[in-house]
């Protein structure tokens, strides 16, 4: 236990200081990080679901092809231009958890609702007056991403269990990750200040809930899933996050007191929802770590865990507020509101 422990600490003290300074330095620096960790966590999902790896690098290999070329020519994409594809890919990892629950009735209800949205959208788009132009474009790309989500739905419900979790997992990964490599772009300004927010938050929570269970001991967090997490050790890490928010993160981060915190409680919670996810579909699969590149922590998807479903936190906030945007303009045509 204390081996492991001072292996924890020296591989946190090393990579700690260089993720701030490529942090820091934005950019194409953050980017290479953030597509490094998303292809390590991704070889590391195609391990322990037994896959085939080579199938990652023949896409991997066209996806950085592509990458290079768009930096080369400017081409000036953002994450606002891909959110049908995010639409898709969020909707689908929706879908796929409840597969994997086996909520079938949840899956009938979700599917009538989209499709019923859709059907509205159409018949309100052929029989109202459209003052300003009918946003027809605009239309069939909302109804098409809303389709191809539904039928991924579908077809992810039928196929084998082990197979759903596996393309949910790729899904869960990578849309944060996407996330991030377009922001470090279109918010440069703010993005190493809330960056580094974030990062505070889950180290935090991570450290003194560690510390808070081995000392205090008590009920477990949830036993079938993660053994060793207790109530204890998520109150102690939570509350010590908060502390270090409220008289560290406040002094940089210039936005009101009261929504920084509670922004910060939905991370808290985000966090320990992430690490328990995980936990559990290791469980499922029957395996104790995603890998071993870092030395007492894992896998890099046993290290960025708490960080992904924190980062959806934002991931799913900037996404409804497109999601209103999008329903507007279609009930209203007016493409600029």
């Amino acid at each position: 236990m204390a081996n492991n422990l001072l292996l924890r600490t020296l591989s946190a003290a090393v990579l700690a200081p260089i993720v701030i300074c490529i942090l820091y330095l934005g950019g194409i620096y953050f980017q290479i990080l953030a597509s490094a960790c998303l292809f390590l966590m991704l070889y590391e999902w195609f391990d322990i679901n037994r896959k085939d790896k080579r199938i990652l690098f023949f896409v991997g290999i066209p996806v950085v092809i592509a990458s290079i070329i768009e930096k080369a020519n400017s081409i000036d994409i953002t994450f606002y231009s891909i959110k049908y594809v995010v639409y898709v890919l969020l909707l689908t990892l929706i879908y796929g958890i409840l597969a994997i629950n086996n909520c079938t009735r949840l899956i009938k209800v979700l599917s009538v609702s989209l499709l019923s949205l859709v059907t509205y959208l159409v018949i309100h788009m052929l029989i109202v007056p459209k003052p300003y132009g009918a946003p027809v474009e605009e239309l069939c790309y909302f109804c098409g991403s809303i389709i191809a989500a539904v039928v991924s739905g579908h077809l992810l419900q039928k196929t084998e269990r082990k197979d759903t979790l596996f393309i949910s997992g790729l899904i869960y990964m990578t849309i944060p990750m996407l996330y991030v490599m377009y922001k470090v772009t279109e918010e440069a300004e703010h993005f190493f200040k809330v960056a580094l927010w974030i990062l505070m938050v889950v180290w935090s929570c991570d450290i003194f809930a560690y510390f808070g269970g081995r000392l205090l001991g008590g009920a477990k967090l949830a036993p079938q899933i993660s053994p060793k997490k207790t109530w204890s050790g998520a109150i102690v890490g939570a509350v010590a996050t908060l502390l270090i928010a409220y008289f560290g993160i406040n002094q940089f981060i210039k936005i009101d007191t009261f929504y920084m915190l509670t922004i910060t409680e939905v991370m808290i919670v985000a966090s320990i929802l992430g690490d328990l996810l995980e936990s559990k579909a290791k469980r499922m699969l029957n395996v104790k770590d995603s890998g071993n590149i870092i030395p007492g922590h894992g896998g890099i998807l046993d290290r960025l865990d708490s960080l992904l479903m924190v980062l959806y936190v934002f991931v799913i906030s900037e996404m409804l507020w497109y999601l209103k945007l999008d329903l507007k303009m279609l009930l209203t045509s007016a493409k600029w509101v």
